[in-house]
C-alpha cells in the first residue's frame, strides 16, 4: 500500500513537472512570437507603402504605355488597344517607334511618351537576354539606347 501510493505520488509529480515544462516553454515562445509581430508589424507597415508605391508607379507606366499605343494607332502603327503580350509584336513596334523617333514624327509630348515606353522595355529586354544568355535583341537594345542617348548604360 505504501508503495503503491508513492508511486501515484511519484507519478502525480511527474505529470505537474511536465505540464508545468510545456506551459513554461509555450510561455516563452508566446512572447518570442509577440515580439516577432512586433517587428514584423513595423516591417509590414513599411512593407505596405513599398508595395503601394510599387503600384502606383507600375500603374503609371500601364497608363504611358496605353497612351503610347493610343498614339501609335493614331499613326496607323498598331491595331493594339490593350498591352501588348508577345514579345515579338512588342520588339516589331519598338523598332517602329525607333525609327519614328528618328525621323522626328512625333511632338514633343509624343516622343516623351514613346521613350518612357521604350525605356521601360530596355530593362525587360536586358533581363531578358541575361536570363537566356539569347542576344537576338541586341541590335535592338542598341537601337534603343541610341534613341535614348545612353552612352554608358548601366543598370
Amino acid at each position: 500500500m505504501k508503495n503503491q501510493k508513492k508511486i501515484i505520488i511519484a507519478v502525480f509529480t511527474l505529470v505537474i513537472l511536465v505540464c508545468g515544462g510545456i506551459f513554461t516553454i509555450n510561455a516563452i515562445n508566446a512572447d518570442i512570437e509577440d515580439a516577432e509581430s512586433i517587428m514584423s508589424s513595423e516591417a509590414a507597415l513599411e512593407l505596405d507603402v513599398k508595395t503601394k508605391k510599387f503600384e502606383e508607379k507600375y500603374k503609371k507606366n500601364n497608363e504611358n504605355d496605353l497612351t503610347a499605343l493610343k498614339i501609335l494607332r493614331n499613326y496607323n502603327k498598331t491595331y493594339a488597344t490593350d498591352l501588348i503580350q508577345d514579345k515579338q509584336e512588342d520588339c516589331n513596334l519598338m523598332y517602329e517607334i525607333c525609327d519614328m523617333i528618328k525621323n522626328n514624327i512625333f511632338t514633343a509630348d509624343e516622343e516623351q511618351i514613346m521613350k518612357n515606353y521604350l525605356e521601360r522595355r530596355l530593362y525587360l529586354l536586358d533581363d531578358y537576354e541575361e536570363e537566356t544568355g539569347k542576344e537576338n535583341d541586341s541590335e535592338l537594345i542598341a537601337e534603343i539606347k541610341g534613341i535614348l542617348k545612353y552612352e554608358s548604360y548601366n543598370r
